[in-house]
């Protein structure tokens, strides 16, 4: 069995997590929405995936350039199922107990139109002067 030393792990880990930062800030810096789901098991058993799958489906039938993402826990597993859409203009914002015709909403009122859905909103993931962010409420701190 070959050892492998502390410092070549440190280093391909290094490398593996810099190629992820750059990845993640061209997508976010990308100028076109993007949509996270939160499917970690607290969201699939809230119904991540069907929320999941609605989203990508109206993606595809609206012919849009966004991608959706499914990501890990958020923290927030009593707002689950969780979707987080970035749009150009707009702060981030974490949107809670999503379903799959709040989703159709979501693409259909928001990332086609400009109305944020502020009656599904948790909060947004930045300071800003539209809605109120995450930090700003107690369970986030």
């Amino acid at each position: 069995m070959k050892i492998v030393e502390m410092p070549a792990i440190a280093s391909a880990f290094q490398e593996i997590k810099s190629r992820a930062e750059a990845h993640w800030r061209e997508l976010w810096n990308s100028g076109q929405p993007v949509i996270m789901v939160g499917t970690a098991t607290c969201g699939r058993a809230a119904g991540a995936l069907e929320v999941l799958q609605t989203l990508r489906d109206e993606v595809k039938k609206q012919k849009l350039d966004c991608p959706v993402i499914e990501v890990g826990c958020m923290g927030h597993c009593y707002a689950e199922p969780i979707v987080i859409v970035s749009k150009p203009g707009y702060p981030a914002i974490c949107y809670a107990h999503v379903n799959p015709v709040i989703a159709e909403r979501l693409i259909k009122e928001f990332i086609l139109g400009d109305d944020p859905c502020f009656e599904f909103v948790l909060g947004a993931l930045e300071e800003n002067d539209l809605i109120p962010s995450l930090a700003d409420f107690p369970r986030a701190n």
